[in-house]
């Protein structure tokens, strides 16, 4: 295989793997009445300005919804013209049409936004530029595909007290973090919109292979970048709050930047299933408590280990590398994955040697992987 061949093969699995991030309308963040309702906290508003923006914003969604219903039916007509194979002359005019729908959505979001700014006062314009911030946060944050790269620490703040103002020294250190995640969002964004290389002819298969190379690292340098602003103002944010949120936070925060490994409702729920059994006895009882806290206590250090596993994958993730294993497979995290689900599978056969096989049939943790059943035709 070619170096050039393996260059594009490299390219379409960056895509898959970090998700198709180009700015698209269909799937954009739109304002909503939580926008509004935050606009309206954060700036101070008064009835009837609020009145004067939630009447933009009815407005604004009739115009969206319209464009939409547009472009749905585009669509559809388009799929049915290009059945018996697309031609370039409707592959154009579908690139155009949805190039023209998307420019329209942003000049109604964009109108939008411009029109709420408008309804301030001086004074109230001066907090502006927060608000905003927060708004580019709920739409381009999401697009983070790397762990711990689409979290929001204000939302997990807020989250632990809804409704009840950040105290002073935690709100202190979430401005800050809002200046510095808005730098690192939009620094990332100018790069995931920029075209992606194509092969028309222009640069040799070395160019070519060049510019995948730079496209590449440098789309996952900006996603690192952000990713280490989460981490870092995540210790910060912990460290400037009450003793009695901390620990709240901290499973919040790793839940949000690893959902795959911390989120262990699933054994969670499963013991409780066992523990709830009317026949159980005393002693089995007593054998099924030991094994929830054995695994309780390995827990975490397996959760650890996985997690900085998942971590030095991603830091590693270059163009070179992943040419490197173009065609081999692997999973540089697996290790560390299969260590905690080992553990996982080791805890349920421990406990389903305590249990009869009456009691065992009745339990849905322990059948997960039971055969599935024939069907017969």
């Amino acid at each position: 295989m070619t170096l050039f061949a393996r260059c594009m093969i490299v390219l379409a699995a960056f895509v898959c793997l970090t998700g198709c991030d180009r700015r698209n309308e269909w799937d954009d963040v739109k304002v909503t009445a939580e926008h509004v309702e935050r606009f309206a906290r954060e700036l101070r508003l008064d009835p009837a300005q609020k009145g004067a923006a939630l009447d933009l914003l009815a407005a604004y969604q009739m115009q969206h919804a319209q464009a939409l219903e547009k472009m749905t039916a585009y669509r559809e007509a388009y799929d049915n013209a290009a059945k018996p194979g697309e031609t370039p002359e409707q592959r154009t005019h579908f690139l155009d049409t949805t190039a023209r729908f998307e420019r329209h959505c942003r000049g109604l979001r964009d109108g939008l936004i411009a029109d709420m700014r408008a309804l301030l006062t001086m004074e109230q314009g001066a907090r502006w530029p927060r608000f905003e911030r927060w708004y580019r946060r709920g739409d381009l944050l999401p697009k983070g595909t790397l762990h711990g790269e689409n979290v929001d620490i204000e939302r997990l703040v807020e989250a632990l007290s809804p409704g009840a103002p950040i105290e002073e020294a935690v709100a202190a250190v979430i401005d800050e973090y809002s200046i510095e995640i808005d730098a690192a969002i939009v620094a990332r964004q100018a790069l995931l919109d920029r075209p992606r290389p194509k092969a028309d002819g222009r640069l040799s298969p070395a160019e070519m292979a060049a510019e995948i190379e730079r496209a590449i690292d440098g789309e996952h340098q900006s996603r690192l970048r952000v990713r280490r602003v989460n981490f870092v103002f995540g210790e910060r944010v912990l460290g400037a709050l009450p003793e009695k949120a901390r620990e709240k936070f901290d499973r919040s925060f790793d839940a949000a930047c690893y959902p795959e490994v911390f989120n262990c409702e699933a054994a969670d729920q499963g013991f409780e299933e066992v523990l709830k059994l009317a026949d159980l006895t005393a002693e089995q009882r007593g054998v099924i408590e030991t094994i929830r806290a054995e695994y309780g206590a390995a827990l975490p250090e397996a959760n650890r280990r996985w997690a900085e596993g998942i971590r030095r994958a991603e830091d590693g993730l270059t163009a070179r590398a992943m040419l490197a294993k173009a065609g081999e497979g692997g999973d540089s995290a697996g290790d560390d994955r299969t260590a905690r689900q080992n553990l996982d599978e080791r805890t349920r056969k421990r406990v389903a040697a305590a249990l009869t096989p009456a009691q065992r049939q009745r339990l849905s943790w322990l059948s997960s992987t039971a055969a599935l059943p024939r069907v017969e035709f």
